[in-house]
């Protein structure tokens, strides 16, 4: 979801750029207009997100998948495997494709809870031979998530963001490497956000594509190849706001928990009926999934919802059920009237 200003304002200058003279979706990647444009989209990413001058900040293409290649590519020490929690999907993914390149060790793994359950801090980053500790934030699609956020420890963390970036504060110097797709809070689909500590970076294989090289965008100032120009304005755009409405990623983050309690207390106040996905402990503020008994009460609830503007509630086909996700756009108002319907909804059976 974009907030209604973000699009106006897109709408407002789609035909032509203020001061420019033409669209967004025209001028050169290698125009002072854009130039303009990529300094203050990063610059607001510094800013907003508190990131150190020890961190260099890239906007890639190629998404998460992309990313899953490039990080033991760009981080793996020779002779040192890598550690990965699975906690999901994502991080399952992440694994099976650095496996192809590097030394793998699956440190922990939630399959067992079939992905409902989280590490503990004590179960983590305890090894100081692993080239680095990977793990996913939040897993959108069984709606589990760090909180908070594994700390600093022996090994360098690494952090897939995509789902949960912007949203709270993170320790950044904590880390060597973020990556975070910009669609759920940071703006439209082709952009990555890549944030990674310059002294981490490893000589990569000399056989490595020169895209899959993080040096090679680094020493281009982000323009190795021709950037996704118009996801870059529209991030810019979405940080813009972020610091007109909420001022801090503090308060985000309080908002994002005011809306997640809304929906797992209706959820909580009718177990008979609601049943959480994650525990109690592991609850995203992202994504909250829950099941009800049956196939025939979920085609109702989900008419039900369709019926009162609600969309897009069905659970991941490979999980079932329903899925809420809460991404800062959301109002606190959408949090509210799904609350209402579930208790609604509840009334009714």
């Amino acid at each position: 979801m974009l907030p209604d200003e973000v699009l106006q304002q897109i709408r407002d200058e789609l035909l032509c750029l203020p001061s420019v003279g033409s669209s967004i979706l025209e001028i050169s990647h290698r125009s002072a207009a854009f130039a303009t444009i990529l300094a203050e989209a990063r610059q607001l990413v510094r800013e907003i997100a508190e990131v150190p001058d020890s961190h260099e900040i890239l906007f890639l293409q190629g998404g998460s998948r992309l990313q899953f290649s490039v990080v033991p590519l760009n981080l793996a020490i020779p002779g040192k495997p890598a550690a990965y929690t699975i906690t999901g999907t994502w991080s399952g993914m992440a694994a099976d494709e650095a496996r192809r390149l590097i030394g793998v060790n699956e440190i922990w793994s939630g399959a067992n809870s079939h992905f409902s359950e989280l590490p503990s801090a004590a179960e983590l980053n305890t090894n100081e031979d692993w080239s680095y500790l990977y793990f996913a934030s939040n897993e959108t699609i069984h709606g589990v998530q760090f909180r908070p956020m594994p700390g600093a420890g022996r090994a360098p963390l690494v952090c897939d963001m995509s789902s949960d970036f912007l949203s709270r504060r993170i320790a950044v110097q904590d880390f060597a490497l973020i990556f975070a797709c910009a669609q759920k809070n940071a703006g439209i689909a082709g952009l990555t956000i890549v944030i990674v500590d310059r002294d981490r970076l490893c000589d990569v294989p000399a056989h490595t594509p020169g895209y899959l090289n993080l040096k090679s965008h680094l020493a281009s100032d982000n323009l190795y190849n021709t950037p996704p120009t118009f996801a870059i304005y529209v991030l810019k755009l979405m940080l813009l706001w972020i610091r007109q409405r909420f001022g801090s990623l503090s308060e985000v983050e309080q908002q994002g928990l005011a809306k997640a309690n809304l929906i797992y207390d209706a959820i909580d106040r009718h177990p008979n009926l609601y049943r959480g996905h994650a525990s109690r402990r592991a609850r995203s503020t992202a994504n909250v999934t829950f099941y009800l008994p049956g196939e025939a009460d979920s085609r109702q609830f989900l008419q039900g919802a369709k019926q009162r503007g609600m969309s897009d509630l069905r659970g991941h086909r490979t999980l079932g059920g329903m899925r809420a996700s809460l991404y800062n756009a959301m109002p606190i108002s959408a949090a509210q009237q799904l609350a209402d319907y579930l208790d609604e909804f509840a009334r009714s059976r």
